[in-house]
Order: C-alpha cells, then sequence, then structure tokens
C-alpha cells in the first residue's frame, strides 16, 4: 500500500486550532451509510503535497469498533481511486455526515472534484 491514514485525533493535538474534531460519541457511533472524512499521508511527488482529506462511505461496522468504507472522492494526488476500500478507526474521523443527511448520486458513491484542485472542495453528485 503506498498510502496511510493519519489520526486526526494526533493531527489536532499537534495543531492545535486547525481541526475542528467531531465528538467521540459520535465517531464511535457510524453506520453503514454514514460518511467519514479521513486524512490520507502519501509520498508527494514533485510539488505535489504529501496528504489528501477525503470522504470515504461506511459499509461495515466491525465488533472490535473499526470501519470498513468505500472511498467516495476521486484523488486529485493520493495513490489511491474511487471506490476502493478502506479501513480506519475512530480516531481517524476528521468529519462525518449521517447518511439521512448526506445527499448521495445513484450509486451512493456521490462524491466529484468541484475545482479549483483543493480536495476539501467537493460538492455530491
Amino acid at each position: 500500500m503506498d498510502w496511510a491514514l493519519k489520526s486526526a485525533v494526533e493531527q489536532a493535538r499537534l495543531h492545535p486550532g486547525e481541526f475542528s474534531l467531531p465528538p467521540k460519541k459520535d465517531t464511535k457511533t457510524l453506520r453503514p451509510g454514514d460518511f467519514a472524512k479521513l486524512l490520507f499521508a502519501f509520498a508527494p511527488r514533485g510539488h505535489e503535497p504529501g496528504g489528501e482529506r477525503m470522504w470515504v462511505q461506511v459499509i461495515q461496522v466491525f465488533e472490535c469498533g473499526h470501519y470498513l468504507g468505500k472511498l467516495s472522492n476521486d484523488p486529485l494526488y493520493a495513490p489511491i481511486k474511487l471506490g476502493d476500500e478502506v479501513e480506519f478507526r475512530p480516531e481517524h474521523v476528521l468529519a462525518f455526515m449521517r447518511s439521512e443527511t448526506a445527499t448521495t448520486g445513484p450509486e451512493d458513491i456521490g462524491w466529484v472534484e468541484h475545482g479549483e484542485n483543493d480536495p476539501d472542495r467537493h460538492k455530491k453528485r
């Protein structure tokens, strides 16, 4: 694997004021269909960044409290692709959306790039 997830909790400790994390009770109670924003880290190429924040849709919750999701963004730089499976833990979650408040496209992996090469500026299909 050419990428890894960074802990949102650790990043918030290292960079106070840059991250507004969701409550722990919410990151520990995600359900299939919910979306979680995760921070992907990878080796930078040239002038490209070595990280990208992207949404993952939860497809399975394990008894141990970990999650399995599908990447819902079309990455700009990360060596991963739309629809790839991602295992993550509550401490990786930067933000979340419940399935009942998220607007998705017919295939339920509904995020597309929204200009300006900014991985955090995405709109739903």
